[in-house]
């Protein structure tokens, strides 16, 4: 009998994501914005005063990645894509 031979097929194409910076620093900021909602911060301490400006940081944050990202302009990102 014939030995086995492994025949290499390229179907998946491995380029990386375009997206992949901004969505995961969104992903990360979306775990930072439910620890911060439960924390004596948040609604457990009644929405202290730090709550909403802390919020919108983390937005405005968010919202320059995706503006870099999305305009061309890739300084921000960590591949460099």
């Amino acid at each position: 009998s014939k030995p086995w031979v492994f025949n290499k097929k390229k179907v998946i194409d491995l380029t990386p994501w375009k997206k992949a910076f901004p969505v995961s620093v969104t992903l990360f900021t979306a775990v930072i914005v439910l620890y911060i909602l439960f924390s004596p911060i948040g609604l457990v301490g009644g929405l202290t005063a730090k709550f909403w400006p802390i919020i919108i940081l983390l937005t405005i944050i968010n919202i320059i990645i995706w503006l870099n990202n999305t305009l061309g302009n890739n300084k921000l990102s960590v591949l460099g894509n």
